[in-house]
């Protein structure tokens, strides 16, 4: 049969929690004799306060302070008990203190029980801390603090050492765990405890009735979990079957919208080239007519202009004298040749005929 799973989840899922905040181990033997272990040992490190003081607040954040001997107790630890822990604690100090040729100071020494030990707050001396479930020696050279699991308020930052609790605090714990957001640190560092606790040892190896109970409560929340995880799996793949659905209609759609702008661009195109060249057409019908229009006025100019100079002559003109009256028509224009005609006598008109080039 195994020991209960407190000492089991506890000691691996609070070593997990420690070394968040700097380095822990657990079952760390206590020299010179190995038959005496403590439940964990931690040392706080400057690399990882920053990170754990952004995550821990509470109790946990205050065990995280200082080096700490922590001792995790299913039962509420009696007068032995607590003497040993002492005792485990001075030892354990002097070990160190051989192995780095230094003093070490005093480390704090945290009784984290699954009930209230009320002969050692009698003897000893305790008084409620600022968080309830949290005792305080009022000798505070004792240097030993006691967190009773039971009293502990249920609010977020207790989750972890509430789990450690046995029964119904367990129990709420455990409902309190399931319900955070599936990315919450609290459940990724004790989901692969509690799973394997709840798979991977079979129910009958379980000592204490409540452990089993526990078990069979973790067991029912990972088929709950994996029912959840086929559901999501089966909602994702019909997604993904619908988004590759609608992906391959917006793509035919695409196709078919692009096919008929191409169409309708090719036709446009189509339009306004025959539209260019009816326009070219009509451009050059006009400019054909214009050119039409001109070279009419310009026969008619010489015919006026051939009239006058041969009603002033009294003669008709030869065809050199026509062509040197078109000549000069063209470049001295029709206004300058009638002026001729009126402004010049006979006799000098024959002289500017018989002269002009």
């Amino acid at each position: 049969m195994l020991r209960n799973v407190n000492d089991i989840l506890g000691k691996n899922m609070m070593r997990d929690v420690l070394q968040t905040g700097g380095l822990a181990e657990h079952e760390a033997e206590v020299p010179p004799s190995n038959t005496k272990r403590i439940d964990l040992w931690f040392v706080p490190t400057e690399d990882k306060r920053v990170a754990a003081e952004s995550r821990f607040s509470g109790i946990l954040a205050r065990i995280m302070v200082e080096s700490a001997v922590i001792e995790l107790w299913t039962d509420p630890p009696g007068m032995n008990d607590y003497r040993t822990a002492m005792m485990k604690r001075e030892l354990w100090r002097e070990g160190l203190e051989l192995r780095d040729k230094r003093p070490w100071p005093c480390p704090m020494l945290w009784h984290i029980s699954a009930g209230k030990p009320e002969t050692v707050f009698d003897q000893f001396g305790y008084e409620p801390a600022d968080i309830p479930g949290w005792y305080r020696p009022m000798r505070p050279g004792l240097r030993v603090q006691v967190i009773v699991i039971p009293e502990l308020p249920k609010v977020r930052n207790t989750l972890l050492l509430r789990l450690l609790g046995r029964g119904q605090v367990r129990r709420e714990a455990l409902r309190d765990l399931r319900a955070l957001p599936d990315d919450a640190w609290e459940k990724q560092l004790a989901h692969p405890w509690l799973v394997r606790l709840g798979l991977e040892v079979p129910l009958d190896r379980w000592a204490l009735p409540e452990d089993r109970e526990f078990v069979m409560d973790i067991q029912e929340w990972w088929k709950e979990k994996h029912r959840q995880l086929e559901v999501e799996f089966e909602e994702k793949y019909r997604r993904e079957v619908y988004a590759q659905f609608e992906a391959q209609l917006v793509q035919e759609r695409q196709q078919l919208e692009a096919q008929r702008v191409q169409e309708r661009q090719q036709l446009e195109a189509q339009r306004l080239q025959e539209q260019q060249q009816r326009e070219a057409e009509r451009v050059q019908e006009r400019q054909q007519f214009e050119a039409e229009r001109v070279q009419e006025r310009q026969h008619a100019e010489l015919a006026q202009l051939v009239h006058l100079f041969e009603h002033r002559l009294r003669r008709p003109l030869t065809t050199d004298e026509r062509t040197i009256l078109t000549t000069q028509r063209e470049t001295k224009g029709a206004t300058y040749l009638a002026d001729l005609v009126l402004d010049l006598a006979r006799e000098d008109l024959e002289a500017w005929l018989a002269t002009a080039e």
